[in-house]
């Protein structure tokens, strides 16, 4: 009898450990189902990494306020003007393009004496792969003295930012060639423009387009009667503290 029960002894103790790693694993589970339904709220999501339109959209007194960088930066408009508008862009980025096709050359052309405008690089890969490159690209063109140029042939480009479309876009708007081969090799251009994604967070930049007129953060694509009003209100504001002081 004696020998017979202490097989089943050592069956049962192995079954009971068993029991007890399928419980634990159950309750870690459970425990791990219920910890996410309270985390997801506030954790990153990667689809509001998306290019999206307008999504964000707040009035001007309730827009976040920061003080963004443009030292250095591709700057067009007067560099004296009182309202900066600062654009942080993917070059892949389908709300970018429509921006840059529709309302900033009416936003321009309304405002060009009233406003700068300033663009830095927020390239978002794991939507378009080769954002990095062309944001890379952009930045050696600026270095040689041709950002706006290229920036218009990036965002009229529909097939991709393969290393020879680039190239083929630096030949044609007058780039010396050889310099732009080393800029784009050169991984010093990179970091600086991961610099600009890194500001871009601290600022909370979550997605593409995203706009600070002076300094108030508006994410998402509007339209242009939305900046027009909005460098209004900034004129207001800044001929405002002008009188304080």
């Amino acid at each position: 009898m004696g020998i017979r029960r202490e097989p089943d002894r050592v069956v049962f103790d192995v079954k009971t450990s068993q029991l007890q790693i399928a419980m634990a694993v159950l309750a870690g589970a459970v425990v791990g189902v219920v910890l996410f339904s309270i985390v997801k709220p506030f954790a990153p999501d990667p689809t509001r990494l998306l290019s999206r339109a307008g999504s964000d959209s707040v009035s001007w007194s309730e827009a976040p306020r920061f003080d963004v960088e443009v030292s250095g930066r591709p700057t067009i408009g007067s560099v004296t003007a009182a309202v900066t508008i600062v654009e942080f862009t993917d070059y892949g980025c389908p709300y970018c393009r429509r921006h840059a096709l529709e309302v900033f050359p009416a936003l321009m052309d309304s405002l060009r004496t009233e406003l700068a405008y300033v663009v830095r690089h927020f390239p978002i890969p794991a939507l378009t792969p080769s954002a990095m490159d062309a944001a890379v690209a952009a930045e050696c063109a600026f270095r040689q003295g041709f950002f706006w140029e290229y920036k218009s042939a990036l965002q009229g480009e529909l097939e991709g930012f393969q290393e020879e479309r680039l190239l083929q876009h630096a030949v044609a708007i007058g780039l010396d060639e050889s310099e732009f081969d080393d800029c784009v090799n050169d991984e010093s251009v990179r970091n600086f423009v991961e610099r600009d994604i890194l500001d871009g967070w601290e600022y909370g930049v979550t997605g593409t387009p995203t706009f600070f007129i002076n300094g108030r953060r508006f994410q998402g694509a509007r339209p242009l009667e939305e900046f027009i009003e909005y460098v209004r209100l900034a004129l207001l504001e800044a001929q405002s503290n002008t009188s304080d002081n």
